[in-house]
């Protein structure tokens, strides 16, 4: 039973989430009297935090008290699978209890809405989440999103005939646009990160100008596209300007974006400013690359901004260390 999914699961709850899941199968699934009477015994204080107590192991729990309650292995095991399928659906339905604007929440709210047809409230709500993502800064998930919206107006039920706002499937253009020229930016820098890693240009998609803004020139304006162009088109001939211009744009434009392309963005300012390190020894500009090194490490160990699932990278913390070395 230890390594069961659902053992393996509740494993990572906190205190709250097990009293909280305990109190949803009991209010909502009081009918599940096998469910309840095995998940009693997984809870016992003597099987926490880490639920790896001998008594777990099926045999065990079957003699020790399951077997007097009419449990079998083969019962242990199939309602075992049923409170983890209960576990899934209890941490959606925090995640959605927990994050009331979420896109996810929003867009499920339209289909729900979509599907019963309650008069005009579909459109209502249709015409706020837009308006809401309309206002956003523009990314490529902010594109993507306007584009699935986009697409669930113009193909409903209220809009059978498809003369629903006229300018509807332009704009599913314009942001199907964005959200490729976005994409392609991000992952192409992506691509140019790893081939510095492993030392080779090999399968990195051009990063020439023209082929980034070909499709939907209309994005050249926008700041958190303009710093995967400066990524892409930087080298060590223009490297002190380069840097300068893209420090001053990623520091004013942070906000703006998720936690995920801000560390892929000051990663690159940490990398950059780490050569630089190394190559500046005795030069003028090796004070300016030291602060320069020690802030990016020092922001963004502040804002978390390099932990993946809790972990730094080896990669990252290479860096780092090695930043950390130079400058004493």
């Amino acid at each position: 039973m230890r390594s069961l999914k659902f053992i393996t699961l509740i494993r990572t709850f906190s205190k709250k989430e097990l009293k909280e899941f305990e109190s949803y199968l009991k209010k909502l699934y009081d009918k599940k009297e096998r469910e309840i009477q095995l998940l009693d015994y997984i809870l016992r204080d003597k099987h926490r935090p880490n639920f790896t107590s001998e008594d777990l192991i099926i045999e065990n729990a079957l003699r020790l008290h399951l077997k007097k309650l009419g449990f079998t292995r083969k019962i242990v095991i199939d309602r075992c699978s049923s409170l983890y399928r209960i576990a899934e659906e209890f941490l959606l339905w925090k995640k959605l209890k927990d994050q009331p604007d979420s896109f996810e929440r929003q867009k499920m709210t339209l289909e729900i809405l979509k599907e019963k047809n309650p008069g005009n409230l579909y459109e209502k709500k249709m015409e706020n989440v837009m308006n809401h993502y309309h206002k956003n800064d523009p990314n490529m998930w902010t594109h993507l999103r306007l584009v699935e919206l986009g697409h669930m107006a113009y193909f409903s039920a209220s809009n059978s005939k498809q003369t629903i706002r006229s300018n509807m499937l332009d704009q599913i253009m314009i942001n199907l646009d964005g959200w490729y020229v976005g994409a392609k930016l991000k992952y192409t820098c992506e691509q140019k990160f790893r081939a510095n890693i492993i030392g080779t240009t090999k399968n990195v998609i051009p990063t020439d100008e023209e082929s980034l803004l070909k499709p939907a020139h209309i994005f050249q304006d926008n700041p958190l596209y303009n710093i995967c162009r400066i990524i892409l088109n930087a080298d060590d001939e223009h490297g002190d300007a380069t840097y300068e211009k893209l420090n001053e744009l990623i520091r004013k434009n942070y906000d703006k974006d998720d936690k995920k392309d801000q560390a892929i963005y000051f990663g690159f300012l940490m990398n950059y400013s780490s050569n630089r390190l190394k190559k500046e020894k005795g030069n003028e500009k090796l004070k300016y690359y030291t602060n320069q090194a020690a802030k990016c490490v020092i922001f963004g160990l502040e804002n978390k901004l390099f932990l993946e699932e809790g972990y730094f990278p080896s990669v990252v913390f290479h860096n780092m260390i090695d930043i950390c070395c130079n400058i004493n």
